[in-house]
C-alpha cells in the first residue's frame, strides 16, 4: 500500500501499480509519515543529474487460511 498526497495506491507481486479503489479493503495498515533526508542549500547552480528519486517496493502475494505468519511469508516476497 502507498499513499500518496492522499491517494492510495497497491504494489502487486508483478510490480505493478494500481490506484485503489475506494471499496476494497486490507484487514491491516500502518501509514506514517516521511520527511525529506537531506536538504542541500547553495547559491551557485548545481547539476541535478545526479540526484535521482528512488523506491523500494516489497510486495506480499494474498495469503490462504491457514494464513502463515508474517516471517514466513517475508521468505516469498517480491522486491522492487
Amino acid at each position: 500500500m502507498i499513499v500518496l498526497e492522499g491517494i492510495v495506491y497497491q504494489a502487486t507481486v508483478d510490480g505493478r501499480i494500481y490506484r485503489v479503489p475506494n471499496n476494497l479493503t486490507t484487514p491491516f495498515a500502518i501509514v506514517t509519515y516521511f520527511d525529506r533526508d537531506n536538504v542541500i542549500a547553495t547559491v551557485e547552480p548545481m547539476n541535478l543529474t545526479a540526484f535521482t528519486t528512488t523506491m523500494k517496493l516489497i510486495s506480499i502475494p494474498a495469503q490462504q487460511k491457514p494464513y502463515p505468519t508474517l516471517s514466513e511469508t517475508a521468505t516469498y516476497q517480491s522486491i522492487y
